[in-house]
Order: C-alpha cells, then structure tokens, then sequence
C-alpha cells in the first residue's frame, strides 16, 4: 500500500467504528495516507448491507430515491404488504419526522438540488475504483453493462431518455438503442418471454461484494491495523473542554466482557444504518434531512440456466439480477419496520416471484446465501459525511442509501481529507460539503 498523495498531515491515531462498506474505505483510505488505524465492528469487519448487496457502481442510476413518484409509492407501501416498498402500520409514528422529510424532498426542485450534491461524488466512482485496482485490490466477480428491461416499451423509452441527458451531463457513454420484441431475447436469452423491451448501459460496473470486503479487510489488517471484533458501538464523547484539556474524543463499545472506552486522537463514525442510534445517545441532533433509518433489503443467489451477460434490471419489478462469480443474486425490495435484521419469509417468496418474471430458467431449487440487510437511508438520499459541529475530530460516514459501493471510495477519500482538515477533492474538484453535513438548520436550507 503506498501513503496517498496529497496528505502531508502528520500521523494520527484513529478509531473508526463500524466495519462495513463505508467503514472498510475509510479505514483503507486512512491506512493509505500514513495514520494509525484501530477498526472496530459489532460483528466482523465486511457483514451486513457490505456483503449482501448488488456490487452496483452505477453512477447513471447513483440518485436519491425520493422523487415525484415516490409520493405514490409511499401510500402503496403502507397500505400492502407485496409492493416493493413497504411501511409497517405500527412504525409509522416513529417514522413521521423521517416520512415528512422524504416526502418534502420527493418535489422536482428538491431532487434536482440533491442530484446535483450526488454528482460531486459520483463523478470519482470510477477513478476511485480503478485505483483501488492499481494498489491490488480485486474487483472480481462482475463485469460491466446494465441491462434495463420493461414490459412496456413506451416506459422504457422515456427511462432512457432520462438515461442519456444524464450520460451527457456525466460524460459517459451513451445509452444503447431501445430493443424490442424478438430481439430483447435475441441479444439476451437470459431475458423471459414477457420483457418487451430493453436497452444497454454499457458504461456501468458491477463487482462481486464479498470479494470486496474480504479484500479490503485483507488489505486494512495487513496495513497493520488493530481489528477489534463483535465490538458495538454505543456513544461518542467529544467536548470543548475535552479539547482544552488535551485529551481526544472517545467512544464507549460493549463487548461480551461488558463496556470499555477507547480514546483516540479522532474518531470515524461508520455504524451504517445504527449510527443514528449512536448519535442519539450521543446528544448529537441531527437535521431531519439527514437522520437515518434502516431501510431492510433482500437478497438470495440461485441456480440459473443461462447467466446473464450484464447485470439486469426490471424497471417494471424493481428488481436486480447480477451474475456474481458463476451464480446468480436477486436483490430488491425495502421494508421500513424499525428492524435493522429481522428476516420475513415471504418477502423473500415475493422477491423470487418478481425475478421470475423478468429471467427464465432460474432453479429455485438451489438457492443459497438467503440474505437481510439494513440499508442507512436518509430522507434527502444524501449521505452523512461530516465533522461533528461540537467536535470536529469527530467525523460521521454514512446514510448512502442503496449507493454504499458505488460511493464507498470516494467516501473513504473525503472521510480521510476530514481527519487531517483538509478541503476535499473528488476528480479533481473540491466538493461543497454542505448538502452532507452536520449543521443547524439556516433559513433556505433543505430540512
């Protein structure tokens, strides 16, 4: 691993907690430009939504999830159980604050606002990743090209319409032309006979995440960082007076032994979909816009008769099937209960339905790595990436939605600009990071 450029900061002694997807980049980032690095996990460094999940670096689609439509689909999540989008009646005054936010954010001038904030990030996905490739990093168990698929050619084609404003705008390659009829299965046959159209994405990336994972984790503990494992996070503590005094903020963790506290000179939190639990006892407020929830997700990998060249997608069905490593994994839905791991047997029924609509030939007879997993949402689909106002040796990484891998290295990169008190830089650009901070609400801003 060679020490990043551009950090000149002398070495810092830093305790990140959480180690999934964003914790991991963080660490690896940090490691990477010289600091030392404890890495703390309430299971294993890599589980959770990290492993789980599509392995999508998808910058086309890398937007918030509210939108004008949501408004719709909201209602319908509450009122049954077999949409895409579920609400749990009896969670729904827990969730008023983050629903009324959401739904505030779901207007065109919110989204366009957001999107824009997004794209400072999205913009460095590949660079990120492609170093991550030179500093020896696998990115196996993918490929490239995202296979958009719906029944009705007429939706299709004003996806892509979207699709390609934004290509231009990202400057990537432009979408496919729209096939049809005979010729989606033609030219894909893992495709079933009901999909009516499709297109191509060729510029979008997929990667298996559990070869990820194991990668960096592989990578950060080599680097020599000290791994503490089955270690929850319970609160940070980080005052003035702690500052004036010398001494550096620091966390309280439970362990099987029972509580312990660590003292570092700065602090990432990266608990992923329990950080706002953590930040609640820590007294730290959070702005509406950015408070975090546990969004659940599902997935499995099945047996199939033909592996899909590309990763598909089912506008239609709101369902994902990538070829990772010689299998298949279906992903999709999102339960919102206030559980972060609690496994429903028939959403995932309802999940292998929805993939057999749109993929012939799958053997539901071979299924393996039956997954839940919370997924960090915020109301605005923005992630936290910021210092604490009350102590800025604090920082908090998380809240990125379904765009955990996409956004993770660059994540890591402004995560470790944070640390040392640096302007970040993403593609060679500083990123305004106010759409992504810790801040009292100001007259304008989006709640």
């Amino acid at each position: 691993m060679t020490k990043e450029t551009g950090s000149s900061a002398a070495p810092q002694d830093v305790l990140v907690l959480g180690g999934g997807l964003i914790g991991l980049c963080s660490a690896f980032a940090l490691l990477r430009a010289g600091h030392r690095v404890t890495l703390v996990d309430r299971d294993r460094p890599g589980s959770g939504a990290a492993r789980g999940n599509a392995g999508e670096i998808t910058p086309l689609t890398a937007l918030p999830l509210a939108g004008p439509g949501m408004m719709r689909e909201t209602v319908r999540g509450v009122l049954t159980r077999s949409h895409f989008l579920s609400i749990a009646p009896l969670a729904l005054p827990a969730l008023t604050a983050f629903g009324v936010s959401f739904l505030a954010h779901c207007s065109p001038g919110r989204l366009a606002a957001g999107t824009r904030a997004l794209d400072q990030l999205v913009r460095g996905a590949f660079s990120a990743f492609d170093a991550y490739r030179a500093d020896g990093i696998s990115l196996a168990g993918g490929g490239s090209g995202y296979l958009y698929t719906h029944r009705d050619p007429a939706a299709l084609a004003a996806y892509r319409d979207g699709m390609a404003a934004r290509a231009e705008h990202l400057g990537l390659a432009a979408p496919e032309p729209i096939l049809r009829g005979g010729a989606v299965q033609e030219a894909e046959p893992a495709l079933a006979a009901s999909v009516g159209a499709s297109f191509v994405a060729p510029s979008e990336r997929f990667i298996d995440p559990g070869i990820l994972v194991d990668e960096l984790e592989a990578r950060v503990r080599a680097a020599g960082a000290r791994v503490i494992a089955g270690a929850e996070a319970v609160r940070v503590e980080g005052t003035a007076s702690r500052r004036a005094s010398g001494s550096g903020p620091a966390a309280v963790i439970r362990t099987a032994a029972g509580e312990d506290r660590i003292v570092a000179s700065r602090i990432v939190v990266a608990c992923g979909s329990r950080t706002g639990e953590v930040l609640r006892a820590s007294g730290v407020r959070v702005p509406p816009r950015l408070s975090v929830r546990p969004g659940r997700g599902y997935s499995c990998t099945v047996g199939a008769e033909t592996l899909p060249r590309a990763l598909l997608g089912s506008l239609d069905r709101r369902t994902v099937a990538i070829p990772l490593s010689g299998r298949l994994r279906i992903v999709g839905l999102m339960d919102f209960d206030g559980s972060h791991e609690r496994f429903d047997p028939s959403r995932m029924r309802q999940l292998a339905a929805r993939a057999s609509g749109f993929v012939r030939g799958l053997d539901w007879s071979d299924v393996t790595e039956e997954w839940v997993g919370a997924r960090p949402m915020t109301p605005s689909g923005l992630p936290i990436v910021s210092p604490l106002p009350a102590d800025p040796r604090i920082v908090v990484a998380t809240g990125h939605n379904m765009h955990g891998v996409s956004l993770g290295p660059v994540t890591g990169e402004l995560v470790a600009a944070l640390v040392e008190g640096r302007p970040g830089r993403i593609a060679g650009a500083d990123v305004d990071m106010r759409p992504f901070a810790l801040r009292a609400h100001t007259r304008g801003e989006s709640r």
